[in-house]
């Protein structure tokens, strides 16, 4: 008897133990929801636990009613702020997905109807009363790190409630709402990487993100034997010069050389060049540095991605230094800049009247002019260049720089790099490229091999890069 006695006392223990949560990811996520959302109450830190153990099976009626309902939610919402997806709780087992996916086609409605209803799981009783003493250890956590948070004793009380009175689903604050407006639905974090997975997929064709001038078409490249469903990797921006676009050189190269290495890359159309919406006319860098931001978010939003670098060739150098400046000034961590001809003579050119062979009076210029007699610059951005600053703006970017620039570049004269050299200082580094042009079809295979090391030693310091383990 006192053995068996014995062996039901080492079951309670067993079990009980399996209740215990992890702290220091709890710890974590409290830190997360805090961060992301710093007007965050104890309601809402409750709800993104109690969504992660429970899912949204409290809201699932039917499929008609669920689909209906998000349909009616999307027309009706007019902000859509949250990321496409993030985890709740601390164990993701379920991540929120916001209904802006739906609307930038990164996902449909039926799919996310689907995975929505697939995600619903009956919540029983039992279920409800190891919840409550999951709770008080979570509610231990907060209560160290967020001791301030508002209403704290009152929404405990609430919450407290609502647990004895056997219920456990509990609204937003209505802070949280009116700052954050969450348009989202709970599902399961294997049905967010399958659903999302079609869009991800390496060199996809036809992709499109919804930038300021209309959608801007753009193509992932993923190293070798990558499944987004469960690996991870860092992942650059790759930014084309005036003219150009996402699959002239030398981006293809550079994206091939990346992956080889263990990171991926995203390399996109700005407005009116490519596959991308827009005139060409019409672009100015205060657009392309929106067209940015959109891909910046975009990428932040992939489950799969762990640090994010950002390069810029010719004008997209520009756009690339003045990107980083203005997410570092925003509290957003790039951890790298490679800077290839960064082409900020166009601030000179336009003040001067000459831009390539085209002339025009920098005090009033045309409704627009052509550059080789095809391309057309707008009287908009003949004007906004001659007062951009430039360097003060890429100043506030405090991360590593990598500069790379052809001797024989005829386009951009070096010592445009050698200014950002001077802006940077320490934390930067040239590098001239003996014989290379402006277009980098000289020393292609070079210039790739030093954007890929350099991004290699920067992620290998953060065991970020697919394939690769740190000691």
């Amino acid at each position: 008897m006192k053995k068996f006695l014995l062996l039901i006392c080492l079951m309670a223990v067993a079990c009980s133990s399996g209740l215990a949560i992890e702290k220091d990811t709890v710890r974590k996520a409290v830190r997360y929801q805090v961060a992301a959302y710093p007007e965050s109450h104890l309601a809402d830190l409750y709800k993104s636990f109690f969504q992660d153990r429970f899912g949204p099976g409290h809201i699932i009626n039917d499929r008609k009613s669920a689909r209906d309902y998000i349909a009616s939610e999307l027309e009706s919402a007019d902000t859509l702020v949250l990321p496409y997806v993030e985890p709740c709780g601390w164990e993701h087992n379920y991540m929120r997905v916001s209904l802006s996916a739906i609307r930038d086609g990164i996902i449909t409605v039926d799919a996310l109807t689907d995975a929505l209803v697939q995600s619903a799981v009956p919540v029983q009783k039992e279920d409800l009363e190891s919840w409550k003493a999951e709770w008080k250890e979570i509610l231990s956590v907060i209560s160290e790190e967020c001791p301030d948070l508002p209403d704290f004793d009152l929404e405990k009380q609430l919450i407290d409630s609502l647990l004895a009175s056997g219920q456990y689903a509990f609204h937003h604050s209505g802070t949280y709402e009116r700052l954050y407006h969450p348009h989202y639905r709970i599902l399961r974090k294997e049905l967010v990487d399958s659903i999302m997975s079609a869009h991800f997929l390496s060199d996809a064709e036809n992709n499109m993100i919804n930038g300021p001038s209309g959608g801007i078409s753009f193509k992932i490249s993923l190293p070798d034997g990558f499944d987004i469903t469960k690996d991870h990797c860092p992942m650059v921006i790759l930014m084309h010069g005036i003219f150009s676009s996402k699959d002239y050189n030398p981006m293809p190269a550079i994206a091939k050389s990346l992956a080889t290495n263990g990171i991926a890359s995203i390399r996109f159309d700005f407005d009116g060049h490519g596959k991308s919406e827009g005139r060409m006319q019409d672009m100015t860098i205060e657009r392309e540095i929106a067209d940015a931001m959109a891909v910046w978010k975009y990428v932040r939003s992939l489950p799969y991605v762990r640090g994010v670098g950002l390069l810029g060739h010719s004008q997209g150098g520009v756009v690339a230094s003045m990107t980083a400046g203005r997410l570092a000034v925003e509290g957003e961590t790039v951890d790298g800049l490679v800077l290839i001809a960064p082409g900020s003579v166009i601030k000179e050119a336009c003040q001067g009247g000459k831009f390539f062979n085209a002339r025009f009076d920098p005090a009033d210029p045309p409704e627009f002019i052509r550059c080789w007699g095809i391309m057309k610059l707008g009287r908009e951005y003949l004007i906004s260049t001659q007062a951009l600053d430039i360097y003060g703006t890429a100043s506030s970017y405090a991360g590593p720089v990598l500069l790379i620039h052809g001797t024989k570049d005829k386009i951009v004269p070096r010592w445009c790099s050698e200014r950002y050299l001077k802006t940077y200082g320490e934390k930067a580094d040239l590098v001239v490229v003996e014989g290379e042009n402006h277009t980098i079809t000289k020393k292609k295979k070079e210039v790739a091999r030093l954007v890929h090391t350099f991004f290699s030693d920067l992620f290998i310091q953060k065991n970020a890069i697919f394939g690769h383990k740190t000691d």
